[in-house]
């Protein structure tokens, strides 16, 4: 991932990595490059098809205070 463009083949190579050696879980947020790190990810997941795989989604919470 360089600046605003995801480079699909680099993240298949890290993530098949990681998920070989051991990793299960992978923080991402609609925020990381410009709101494509959760649709990569999306991607790549559904073609490894992982056995056991935890999957966090950050919510933007905004509270004003008076």
């Amino acid at each position: 991932m360089r600046g605003n463009n995801i480079d699909m083949e680099e993240l298949d190579k890290m993530v098949e990595y990681c998920m070989q050696k051991g990793a299960n879980y992978f923080d991402t947020a609609y925020m990381y490059v410009n709101s494509q790190s959760e649709i990569a990810m999306g991607k790549v997941l559904k073609k490894l098809a992982p056995q056991a795989l935890l999957i966090q989604k950050k919510n933007l919470l905004i509270m004003k205070f008076v």
